[in-house]
């Protein structure tokens, strides 16, 4: 669970990967940790997602994916 500030939407997908509430919203705070406590099952399913798509900001990945970006940039300028 976590405030759905800055750019935490675009790295955590609201209940696939993180419960997200507003910031400063301690009601939705208290909910969303309510699930994450009573819903073991489903806690263990976005922690599981989360660790997966945590791969993708890894450094490795990273550093590929903008060489690839380059990459193909560069045949495009090219043609």
């Amino acid at each position: 669970m976590a405030a759905d500030v800055g750019g935490i939407a675009e790295g955590l997908r609201p209940e696939e990967h993180a419960l997200l509430f507003p910031r400063g919203d301690a009601a939705a705070a208290a909910g969303a940790l309510r699930r994450v406590l009573e819903d073991s099952s489903g806690t263990d399913a976005r922690v599981a997602r989360a660790r997966l798509r945590a791969e993708d900001f890894r450094l490795g990945p990273y550093l590929q994916a903008q060489e690839r970006f380059v990459l193909d940039a560069a045949r495009a300028l090219a043609r």
